[in-house]
């Protein structure tokens, strides 16, 4: 499964996708979202924080532009519904 993000896990607590997508979805009101400012909050490597939009790029959740060296990302309408609806469920479960 290379390449492929299992939506099976995106109900999992732990998995990092479904974490990106919740801490982009809390953190909607600021204007921009540096890549390692999103993996330093979530206690993630470097290089692991740096390889993990490509997955949610190709699923058309998140769209990543860079400013210089600098690297931005926030969520696509795509994204922002599968974030909403992640919530939800969350809500409901809890």
């Amino acid at each position: 499964m290379s390449g492929r993000l299992r939506t099976d896990k995106f109900f999992d607590r732990n998995e990092v996708p479904r974490k990106v997508l919740m801490y982009l979805h809390n953190n909607y009101r600021k204007p921009k979202i540096y890549l390692t400012e999103m993996g330093r909050a979530m206690g993630l490597s470097v290089p692991y924080t740096y390889n993990l939009p490509t997955k949610l790029i190709r699923l058309g959740l998140i769209t990543k532009t860079k400013e210089g060296r600098k690297v931005f990302i926030k969520l696509t309408e795509k994204g922002k519904a599968v974030a909403k609806k992640l919530k939800e469920i969350e809500d409901i479960l809890q």
